[in-house]
């Protein structure tokens, strides 16, 4: 998937990516997702808890898998 590009060689997977390795310098609360599906075994993961502490996000599922997340 890495590699696929649309026609204006836009790639969903280079902005997804960094975002989900959470990345020095790639702020998930800086884009206009306002629904994210992890796993749980993703560093994002505890950045997501920290902005639900934080009253940015709130978490409306999670499992021993993944979690689901809505922006506030």
């Amino acid at each position: 998937m890495h590699l696929w590009r649309d026609e204006n060689g836009y790639s969903a997977f280079a902005e997804y990516y960094p975002l989900e390795q959470n990345w020095s310098g790639y702020e998930i609360d800086d884009t206009e997702y306002n629904v994210v599906f992890i796993s749980t075994r993703k560093s994002i993961y505890k950045k997501m808890l920290q902005l639900v502490d934080n009253g940015k996000w709130k978490l409306r599922y999670r499992d021993d898998d993944a979690a689901i997340f809505e922006r506030i």
